[in-house]
């Protein structure tokens, strides 16, 4: 199986790090290449498994040969090549070979999950959704990936107009579905060109992003728009992270602008009690210390937007902090009134005071009335 390689930027936009696909990471949760595993949990022989997807896949059209596909992806090899970071050792044949192996079983893979009727009886992947799970986790891995250019041609040789559904974009939104997704595919699709598309990874990284980044141009309010990144990893956001590190200048870093944000906003498990109390964020974690942990984590040595998304709610923060009288009243509310008692003294003195004055005032008015 495959060794990684270090990320690298180039002309289309990034060179993908590592080489071979869909080796499960077996007590890892981090995108390293390094703590990948070349087995499935129950030992499953991931090589044969593709074989046996390949013979679905030309079972389609009645083929019995390969050598069509395999023309395509020669086609390719250069042009594939120069999306990863170095050289490695492989042959033009050994290349071609592992791009038509691991791009047919995604395409595959993709079906089966959408199209039940397709699957055998007894694929050992959907007939354990740990490993399914798993196997979402690890394809969207950086170093996992492979150029969407080769997916999508595989794709087109057998595709049908018989199913309407039957298309590459919908069929992987439909697979991670769940895991990063709550957005709606027919939407989506009118916005993303294959073309434009690097791998898969940088799939569920645009249509994750869509959203917010409507909200950006239109300047609404966008907090709704990122309730599913309390529900995902801390994996999947280095993962995410990464992929917008190798970014050009020019395009917005969503996601990396968002974990810095909150990283400003969080030091103490204080702040996330507060930020969850105001409905800001949802704590999935449980533990309000192990999501400040988690943004501090990540929100280190981070590369934002040249535009940063939260640029105006800094400078709006900023001028408001900057208002003398914002800072007594701050100054106030966290020395004298940080607490219900404090309230409640503060009011006992207050009423207090009222009764005395009342009571001197009225002890005064009786002097100077006896005295007439």
């Amino acid at each position: 199986m495959g060794t990684g390689f270090g990320i690298v930027a180039l002309c289309e936009r990034l060179k993908y790090e590592g080489l071979h696909l869909f080796v499960l990471s077996e007590g890892a949760d981090l995108p390293n290449v390094n703590l990948i595993i070349l087995a499935f949990h129950i030992h499953l022989n991931m090589q044969q498994l593709k074989f046996r997807y390949l013979k679905r896949y030309l079972k389609r059209r009645n083929e019995q040969s390969v050598e069509r596909y395999a023309i395509a992806v020669a086609a390719m090899e250069k042009r594939a090549r120069k999306c990863y970071a170095d050289s490695f050792d492989l042959d033009e044949n050994a290349f071609v070979t592992m791009m038509l192996l691991d791009g047919v079983f995604l395409i595959e893979l993709f079906r089966y999950s959408s199209f039940k009727h397709l699957r055998d009886a007894d694929d050992p992947i959907f007939r354990h959704e740990r490993i399914l799970s798993q196997l979402r986790h690890d394809i969207l891995l950086l170093e996992n990936q492979i150029p969407f250019f080769v997916l999508n041609q595989l794709f087109n040789m057998t595709k049908t107009d018989e199913n309407p559904d039957d298309d590459l974009i919908t069929l992987a939104l439909r697979f991670f579905d769940g895991m990063l997704l709550n957005l709606s595919v027919s939407r989506v699709l009118r916005r993303l060109p294959v073309k434009i598309i690097d791998h898969l990874c940088g799939l569920v990284h645009d249509v994750w992003c869509l959203p917010f980044a409507e909200a950006i141009s239109q300047k609404s309010n966008e907090r709704d728009k990122w309730e599913n990144i309390n529900s995902i990893s801390e994996s999947q956001l280095m993962n995410l992270i990464a992929y917008e590190q190798y970014l050009s200048d020019g395009e917005r870093r969503y996601i990396s602008d968002y974990i810095f944000f909150m990283h400003c906003l969080i030091n103490t498990s204080n702040d996330v009690e507060l930020l969850r109390s105001r409905g800001i964020i949802e704590n999935c974690l449980g533990d309000d210390e192990e999501v400040c942990l988690m943004f501090n984590r990540l929100g280190r040595n981070i590369l934002t937007s040249s535009d940063f998304c939260y640029s105006q709610v800094f400078y709006s923060v900023n001028r408001h902090c900057r208002r003398r009288a914002k800072r007594w009243k701050a100054n106030l509310h966290r020395n004298y009134f940080n607490n219900p008692w404090s309230i409640i003294s503060f009011l006992a003195a207050v009423a207090l005071l009222v009764l005395t004055l009342t009571q001197t005032t009225y002890t005064v008015l009786t002097y100077y009335n006896r005295k007439r």
